[in-house]
C-alpha cells in the first residue's frame, strides 16, 4: 500500500477577545453571527469595570458574570470588560453597582445582498497566481464559503467535516486533506478483500500519517498550497 499523507486542518469559527486601554468608539471587536439577509447585525455595548488590582472585586464580577451568563471579553488585573448585546436584558443591578464605564459601542457592518449569493467570482481559487482572495481580510461567512468552494474544486482531495457548534452557536468546520479521498477508500476496500484471501497478515504494511492542527483564519492560504499542484512555484502567502 503506498504511503498516504493525511492532513486534518481544523478551521473553527474563533471568537477573538479584544479590549483597548482607552475607549474606542465603533471598534469592531469580534465577528458576530451573520444573518442570511441584508438586515443590520446585532450590536451592543462593551462595559469596563475597574477593579484596580482588587481581588475581591474581580472575584465578585466574575461570579456575577457567570450567574447571569454574561460574555466576558477581557479579564486583567486592572479591569474586566463585559459585553452586553442590545437585544439582551440590561446588566443586573448587582453588577451595575460596581464602578464601570462604557468602553465601546459594538457595531457591525451591514451585509449587502451580494454577499448572500456566495463566493465572489473574482476569487478564482483554482490558482494561486490569479487569486485575489488573500489580498484582503474576510468575515467568517466568507471564510466558510472559501472552505466549501475549495472542497467543491477538489472533491477527491478535500472533504468538509462538521465538528458541531461552539458555545455561541457557530458552526465548527474542519477540512480533511489527503492524497485522494476516493482513491484511498477504494484502496482500503481492495486491501480488505486481499486480507480475506490471505490467512496471514501482510508484511511491511505502511501506516498513514495523520497531522492535526488548528488553522488561523489569516492562514487559510496554506490549505490551498496543500491541494494545488503548482503551489510551491509561487511565493508564500
Amino acid at each position: 500500500m503506498p504511503l498516504r499523507l493525511q492532513c486534518l486542518l481544523g478551521v473553527a469559527s474563533v471568537l477573538l477577545l479584544a479590549a483597548q486601554a482607552e475607549p474606542v468608539p465603533n471598534q469592531y471587536f469580534l465577528n458576530l453571527p451573520q444573518p442570511l439577509n441584508s438586515e443590520h447585525l446585532p450590536h451592543g455595548q462593551l462595559w469596563r469595570f475597574d477593579v484596580a488590582k482588587d481581588s475581591r472585586a474581580l472575584k465578585q464580577i466574575l461570579t456575577l458574570a457567570e450567574e447571569h451568563d454574561l460574555d466576558l471579553w477581557h479579564v486583567a488585573r486592572s479591569h474586566v470588560d463585559v459585553y452586553s448585546p442590545s437585544y439582551a436584558s440590561p446588566l443586573p443591578s448587582s453588577l451595575r453597582a460596581i464602578p464601570h464605564v462604557l468602553a465601546a459601542n459594538i457595531t457591525s457592518p451591514k451585509r449587502t445582498a451580494s454577499h448572500t449569493l456566495g463566493v465572489s467570482d473574482n476569487w478564482d481559487l483554482s490558482s494561486l497566481q490569479n487569486s485575489t482572495f488573500h489580498a484582503d481580510y474576510h468575515p467568517l461567512y466568507e471564510v466558510d464559503a472559501f472552505i466549501r468552494e475549495l472542497a467543491d474544486l477538489h472533491p477527491n482531495v478535500v472533504q468538509v467535516n462538521n465538528l458541531g457548534h461552539s458555545g455561541m452557536g457557530r458552526e465548527l468546520l474542519s477540512l480533511s486533506i489527503s492524497k485522494g479521498l476516493v482513491a484511498a477508500s477504494e484502496e482500503q476496500i481492495g486491501l480488505e478483500e486481499k486480507k480475506k484471501r490471505k490467512k496471514q497478515q501482510p508484511e511491511g504494511e505502511r501506516l498513514a500519517f495523520v497531522i492535526i492542527g488548528a488553522q488561523h483564519a489569516r492562514e487559510v492560504c496554506l490549505l490551498r498550497r496543500l491541494v494545488l499542484p503548482d503551489a510551491y512555484e509561487f511565493p508564500a502567502c
